[in-house]
């Protein structure tokens, strides 16, 4: 929670940061102009666990020494950008969060294509927070596709006559984002081939949509219906760009074409984390265990999916693999689990119950045909894991 402390030009001070650290236990960040090492250790003298500097306004020698003392107090830290010029500046601080501010303190003017450019000069393994102009789960999209790891949003909350609705709107919009879910359990539909299977089977529950970019898949479709299906879903699902093999070329247009991540077997010629999507790895299990070494390929993954030895390109190929086999594998790959192959809402129970993942993905168990969904199978599907997940099937 970020708490304006300036009085001059806000109407902020330090009771109301008292006030936020009193009323919830999440983080409190203190926000103001921050320019002296007293106002660091008033910071924390106040409740904060975290504070504001603004990198334009402060000298890179004073950045890098208020940075220090915030951490000899056991502050993080979030450095605020707003150009290029000051991005050199805020690295080398090393600062806990890297905020890019799409308002320029010039003009006021705001303008989100600010965060597109300033985070395409962001080395690797830096996910900035996305600040000002977000009013909008589209807004959170669009940043989101840029690289945001983080949202700050003010106006469009304060500024609300419900700001609790306003808040559980955008954390709603952000949801979909998210695939797999940190402590929730997920449902993703692949082999979806239009708009209207897209559309029914987000309103049926799933919270990610595949759509297979392999020629050779009997599922197979291209970017321009990629790009319908993720306008048509909006912030509702998650969409995924499933490949068998590709290059981070064919990533990046899927990017563009409206995806939130890539799903692949393998990346030709780059590592998972050069590429512009999260990236779910696939690995394919023959006996009681893994056909590759998945922890190496699979380093810089956001999830692992299992699924049957000799499946289909693209997935679909609707074969189960030993479950109780691969549990203590799938248990040691250090990733989040994602179960699919051959499952359907007769078996998907035991699935769940066996390897315990945090997602199911399904594509022939929901068809009347290759690439064309069936109503009832689609519900029986999400509803059979939705009470899987619950324990009481």
């Amino acid at each position: 929670m970020s708490v304006l402390t300036d009085g001059p030009h806000f109407g902020g001070s330090l009771d109301d940061l008292r006030a936020a650290r009193a009323a919830c236990a999440i983080p409190v960040l203190r926000k103001d102009f921050m320019i002296d090492a007293y106002q660091v250790y008033e910071a924390r003298a106040a409740g904060a666990d975290a504070l504001l500097l603004i990198a334009a306004a402060l000298e890179r020698t004073l950045l890098i020494e208020l940075r220090s003392l915030a951490r000899e107090l056991s502050l993080d830290v979030l450095i605020e950008v707003h150009e290029e010029s000051e991005l050199a500046a805020a690295l080398d601080a090393r600062p806990d969060l890297l905020g890019i501010n799409n308002r320029n303190l010039k003009t006021f003017d705001v303008d989100l294509g600010s965060f597109e450019r300033l985070s395409a000069l962001l080395p690797r393994g830096v996910a900035p927070v996305a600040e000002s102009g977000i009013r909008s789960g589209a807004d959170l999209r669009r940043l989101s596709l840029s690289g945001a790891g983080a949202f700050l949003i003010g106006e469009s909350l304060s500024g609300s006559q419900n700001p609790r609705a306003a808040t559980a709107a955008f954390v709603e919009a952000l949801r979909p984002l998210a695939f797999p879910r940190a402590n929730e359990f997920s449902v993703k539909i692949c082999g979806v081939t239009s708009i209207a299977d897209a559309q029914l089977c987000v309103d049926a529950g799933a919270d990610a949509i595949g759509c297979v970019l392999e020629s050779r898949s009997k599922r197979a479709t291209d970017l321009a219906t990629l790009a319908s299906v993720a306008n048509a879903v909006g912030d509702r699902a998650a969409v995924i760009a499933v490949f068998d093999h590709a290059a981070a070329s064919d990533i990046v247009k899927a990017r563009a074409a409206g995806a939130t991540h890539a799903q692949l077997f393998s990346l030709e010629g780059a590592a998972l984390d050069a590429v512009a999507l999260p990236v779910i790895f696939c690995a394919r299990i023959e006996g009681n265990g893994l056909v590759h070494d998945v922890q190496a390929r699979a380093a810089g993954a956001c999830a692992l999916l299992l699924d049957g030895a000799g499946a289909a390109t693209g997935g679909g190929g609707g074969r189960v693999f030993d479950w109780s086999a691969a549990r203590e594998t799938a248990r040691g790959a250090g990733l989040p689990i994602i179960v699919a192959g051959g499952l359907t809402a007769d078996n998907v129970t035991e699935a769940i119950c066996t390897l315990l993942p945090v997602a199911v993905d399904v594509a022939s168990g929901t068809e009347s045909a290759p690439g064309k969904k069936d109503p009832a199978r689609v519900r029986a599907f999400v509803a059979a894991a939705r009470s899987a997940q619950r324990g009481s099937p």
